[in-house]
């Protein structure tokens, strides 16, 4: 599946791909970030509870989101259990708290929007209101499901920024 809007690649050398990215991962008014306020407090108190079982069977199977590819929420704890809890903890809260929209509109080079088609962490809208903000911008959804189709689904991440870059 591709969804593509504005055409985005000019003859400059510079150009940016962003992949599942997030200005704001709280929802806030109309804007979609998706987490709640409720949700994010949930996954604080759940990580600083128990770090080793959130990490493991919540935060790494709902990033990967292929259940039926186990192995790719294993790496993924693999990579969270080289981190100490302490630090991990306060970059999850820092990545959870920033916000990043007033910054997005000053970003003036060709932009590919990379984004999953189900991606529990980045919602659809968040992607199509980065694409809105940025100028000389493209979306393209491709079909992988996760926070991280880089690694799920890497020969459609690897075509769409080919194309993309030429």
């Amino acid at each position: 599946m591709s969804h593509r809007r504005r055409a985005g690649r000019t003859a400059s050398a510079a150009a940016k791909v962003l992949l599942g990215a997030s200005p704001r991962y709280l929802n806030d008014g109309g804007y979609i970030g998706g987490f709640a306020k409720k949700d994010i407090d949930e996954i604080f108190a759940a990580a600083k509870q128990s770090y080793p079982g959130w990490r493991e069977a919540s935060c790494a199977s709902a990033a990967m989101a292929n259940p039926d590819r186990p192995e790719l929420a294993r790496y993924f704890t693999d990579c969270l259990n080289t981190y100490p809890p302490e630090r991990l903890l306060t970059v999850l809260c820092s990545v959870l708290q920033t916000d990043y929209r007033r910054e997005i509109g000053q970003i003036d080079i060709p932009t590919l929007i990379l984004q999953s088609r189900n991606d529990l962490f980045v919602p659809l809208a968040t992607a199509e209101y980065l694409q809105s903000q940025i100028k000389h911008s493209l979306l393209q959804v491709i079909d992988a499901d996760g926070h991280f189709p880089h690694l799920s689904a890497a020969q459609q991440v690897i075509g769409a920024m080919r194309g993309f870059l030429g």
